[in-house]
């Protein structure tokens, strides 16, 4: 039987992403129930924290099963409600790793809200305005122009020292790359929208092994964006009384070093991806693997 790295991956994976969060949430939970057992009502049913049936022989094994499923249950859950974070990672890629179209979306967007507020103008006039605004290919002297000003944001740099630590700000050119060749496909692609998930895609049909390493990084990132959720749940449940004896301001600094990680992964994955996707359709075929094999239709 042929071994793939991703089909060993896949349990890894549950494990960082959904496991981990869910372990330690759940023992949030048995803190707060020991701390607060008549909250809870097992002051009177059973006599004793819940935590205390893990070391018990009669009752492990039912302790450690129920633990391992409530923590599936709430990684599942906290890996959801986090995705939400990802607007706010998208804000921040912006700022420290900026694409150029959206530079071109900075430079016409004074032009955008022009045409926006335009009283003269219906509204399909303005439509049209938009799209034709929209498709308009800016030169590269306005762009590196508006770059030059761009990157010496003061706060900008203060921002990239953080979650890179450098004081540089560099223009990611792979995803260009990467969007040109999805663009350029003469097959439909999946997700056309979305560069990223279609690199991904060509990678796990076609390269598993260097897929693992976009997966590994993803897989990391996800588990501190959780963890972030977490620890901010830690810092609530302490604020309003229902966890006590332990000092907040670690819980602030893991707060911030989790989200900058998340970021710092996250960005990390993506550049691999699209750096990976150029890098492999530039290669000749001997340092490809041979030739691909066309997906079935």
């Amino acid at each position: 039987m042929d071994f793939k790295p991703n089909e060993f991956f896949l349990g890894f994976t549950e494990f960082i992403v959904i496991l981990l969060p869910g372990s330690a949430m759940v023992t949030i939970l048995l803190a707060m129930e020991a701390q607060h057992p008549a909250w809870f009502n097992t002051s009177n049913t059973i006599g004793q924290p819940l935590y205390c049936y893990a070391l018990e022989e009669l009752y492990a094994p039912i302790f450690w099963v129920s633990f391992v499923f409530a923590a599936f249950g709430f990684g599942y859950y906290l890996g959801s409600v986090a995705g939400g974070m990802d607007v706010v990672y998208d804000i921040i890629r912006r700022q420290i790793y900026p694409y150029r179209e959206n530079l071109e979306e900075q430079i016409k967007k004074p032009k955008k809200e022009k045409i926006e507020k335009a009283k003269k103008l219906s509204r399909e006039q303005k439509k049209i305005h938009l799209k034709r605004l929209k498709s308009s290919k800016l030169s590269d002297e306005v762009v590196e122009e508006f770059w030059e000003k761009y990157r010496s944001n003061p706060l900008r740099k203060v921002l990239h020292s953080f979650f890179n630590l450098k004081l540089e700000l560099k223009l990611d050119q792979n995803y260009v790359s990467a969007k040109h060749l999805m663009d350029s496909e003469a097959k439909p692609a999946t997700e056309r929208d979305n560069t990223f998930k279609w690199a991904l895609c060509i990678l796990d049909t076609w390269y598993p092994s260097v897929a693992e390493q976009v997966n590994r990084a993803m897989a990391i990132s996800k588990f501190f964006r959780s963890l972030v959720l977490v620890v901010a749940l830690i810092i609530i449940f302490q604020w309003i009384g229902l966890l006590t004896g332990l000092p907040t301001w670690p819980a602030i600094l893991l707060l911030l070093f989790s989200f900058r990680e998340y970021i710092v992964q996250r960005i990390k994955s993506t550049k691999l991806a699209y750096q990976s996707i150029v890098t492999l359709f530039y290669a000749p075929p001997e340092l490809q693997g041979g030739k691909k094999n066309e997906p079935e239709s």
